[in-house]
């Protein structure tokens, strides 16, 4: 009896993100890494040497790209590709011979995630006319909205840097989100669910290497455009950001390998990729349908994957564990080949069905009645219904739709769990009490904290908590022809806001009228240090984020003063986004982590000809920016 999931809790899921979501989501082996990299070497020469960007996974570790120099294999949208229909599908698992480390896919996983919340809404148009009361139909007209909010706990500026944040520090950390290059089509993020009652951790690995991926669903969404971004610190609670995300579509899938990409292409609204056929059943599978459960005699079935689509089908004993002999049975090793030119079957051996409707469905099913006495194997008579490819072999229960369908295709990596024990370079978390807020004692009546925690402001205020808000207003900037947004702007200016509210010690002297007349300019902020034993010196730890405010104002103070609990003081700062030519404005962001990207802080990319994001190279090649 097949068991359903009766639910979904956090166990089971994790959260991924695409770099970008123009379907580019592989990379092949670099050309020092390839099987002869003298093959490409003019290649090394004028473009560089990669690993490049791919539209399918390499078919092996050491495959730069699919096709040759001279040559390179594309999919119809002229993109470079790996795997091509025909290959045998890439193994995916890390530490098979051969096979590329999960696909080379280039989707990373977001860390401490508490929450995600998904959804779409399609807005519709009734058109009515005289003559009817009911509406004649109800039109979409203008581009739905796909929206995701999801949470997690501060960390080392990982995630920010996924998200498209800057995180060195020094440069504004909006820039990327105001970058044509890397914001005109979005992200693609990526929702896995494993079975219930299994961890997303190793779960995933363990299930794939069961055969049991079709147990597993992901929930995609394309085009992604952040739309709020907050950070949240406060006494007795674990740092919290929550990001809020406007997409342009959704979609689900069995399986987390090999899977369309959700994407629509911004230009006319087409899909990135629409490469499988669902229609169908691999040989396989249905094969091993008709010998029953774990244990029993199997059928299993490939596929040569070559114009003439040569199918093998093998009978193994399942008592023994071994290839049946043909002094078993007469049809041990069945060849069934059909040749697309002439539409003539070739077979031996057997009396063969089949039924063509490539030019409907770009799929060739073949059926296969076994004429010879099998006895206990298989009853006589038992059909086996095999289905392929018309020019190549099928991945999991998909068929390609060969020139029907345009490809650019996902695999996500396995699930982590980011952390590697309390003595490890990662936290767990960071905690309330390794957080320094620097206020420059910027209220005008209250006392603030000023500098280093170390040797803090007499009499300063006790900080409470702190927020930090940068909305990301954007205008879907629509055009006839598409029902899709072209792309989604960031609305300027951009206001970033801190609130501090803490209890007030003790005040200071000042005029709200020297205010209206003083010019200058703050920075404030807060610093988030790895979490520490306690010792004579505290802070000392290394910084494991920092958010810093420059160009800031104090825009409101408000006190509140009730029996029975302290005085309390708010404050508001607000300072505007500025460019990423410009250091004194703006929000800045430092993560331990941006070290470990290729440019310190900067978030991955696709780099084509002169370093320039998400521009191919001789109009193909883009290499990886991690």
């Amino acid at each position: 009896m097949t068991v359903h999931r009766n639910r979904v809790i956090y166990q089971s899921e994790a959260l991924f993100i695409s770099p970008d979501s123009t379907g580019a989501h592989f990379t092949g082996a670099a050309i020092k890494d390839a099987a002869n990299p003298g093959d490409y070497a003019n290649l090394a020469a004028n473009v560089g040497p990669g690993p490049f960007g791919l539209f399918t996974p390499p078919s092996g570790i050491r495959q730069v790209h699919g096709g040759t120099q001279a040559s390179p294999a594309t999919n119809n949208a002229k993109n470079l590709v790996g795997w091509q229909e025909g290959d045998a599908w890439p193994a995916w698992n890390n530490g098979q011979s051969g096979a590329s480390n999960y696909h080379g896919t280039i989707i990373k996983q977001l860390n401490r995630i508490q929450s995600a919340n998904y959804g779409f809404t399609v807005t519709r148009q009734d058109v009515n006319q005289f003559g009817h009361m009911s509406r004649l139909d109800s039109i979409v007209v203008e581009s739905p909205t796909v929206n995701l909010d999801f949470s997690y706990y501060l960390l080392d500026g990982y995630n920010e840097r996924m998200l498209e944040f800057v995180t060195d520090g020094i440069t504004n950390a909006l820039s990327g989100a105001l970058s044509p290059e890397l914001y005109q089509a979005g992200n693609n993020y990526f929702i896995l669910t494993v079975p219930e009652a299994r961890d997303a951790v190793n779960g995933d690995k363990n299930i794939h290497k069961a055969g049991r991926e079709e147990e597993k669903t992901v929930i995609s969404l394309g085009n992604g455009y952040i739309t709020d971004y907050s950070v949240d610190i406060s006494v007795g609670a674990i740092p919290t950001a929550s990001v809020t995300v406007e997409g342009m579509n959704i979609k689900s899938d069995f399986g987390e390998t090999g899977n369309d990409v959700p994407a629509v292409d911004m230009r006319d609204g087409s899909y990135v990729s629409s490469a499988w056929s669902q229609r169908g059943v691999t040989a396989e599978v249905q094969a091993s349908t008709l010998m029953g459960g774990t244990g029993s005699d199997s059928i299993t079935a490939t596929q040569a994957g070559v114009a003439g689509n040569a199918i093998t089908v093998t009978f193994v004993d399942g008592a023994a564990g071994t290839q049946l002999s043909l002094g078993a049975i007469t049809a041990t090793d069945v060849i069934v080949n059909y040749d697309p030119t002439d539409n003539t079957q070739k077979w031996g051996g057997l009396e063969t069905l089949i039924g063509i409707s490539a030019q409907a469905s770009a799929l060739v099913t073949l059926g296969v009645t076994l004429d010879s006495d099998i006895g206990t194997y298989l009853p006589s008579g038992s059909v086996v219904a095999l289905a392929g490819g018309q020019d190549g072999a099928p991945a999991g229960r998909r068929f390609s739709k060969g020139d029907l369908g345009c490809t650019g295709l996902y695999s996500l990596p396995p699930a982590t769990s980011g952390y590697d024990g309390c003595e490890g370079s990662i936290a767990a978390a960071l905690r309330p009490g390794d957080v320094v807020v620097d206020l420059n004692n910027a209220g005008l009546i209250s006392k603030q904290v000023s500098g280093d925690a170390n040797s803090p402001l007499l009499g300063s205020a006790h900080v409470q908590s702190v927020s930090i808000s940068v909305p990301m207003g954007r205008t879907t900037l629509q055009r006839l022809g598409s029902t899709f947004g072209f792309s989604k702007a960031l609305d300027v200016p951009m206001t970033v806001t801190m609130s501090v509210s803490a209890l007030l010690s003790e005040i200071k002297e000042g005029n709200m009228a020297d205010l209206l007349c003083d010019c200058t300019k703050l920075d404030v902020g807060v610093k988030i240090y790895d979490p520490e034993c306690v010792e004579c010196v505290t802070k000392d730890e290394g910084l494991a984020m920092s958010y810093t405010l420059k160009g800031a104002r104090l825009e409101s103070e408000n006190f509140t003063s009730t029996i029975g609990d302290n005085k309390t003081v708010d404050l508001t700062f607000t300072a505007t986004i500025g460019g990423s030519d410009d250091p004194d404005n703006g929000l800045f962001i430092s993560g331990k982590e941006s070290k470990d990207a290729t440019i310190k802080g900067f978030p991955p990319s696709w780099t084509g000809l002169n370093g320039r994001e998400n521009t191919p190279a001789s109009g193909l090649y883009m290499g990886y920016r991690s």
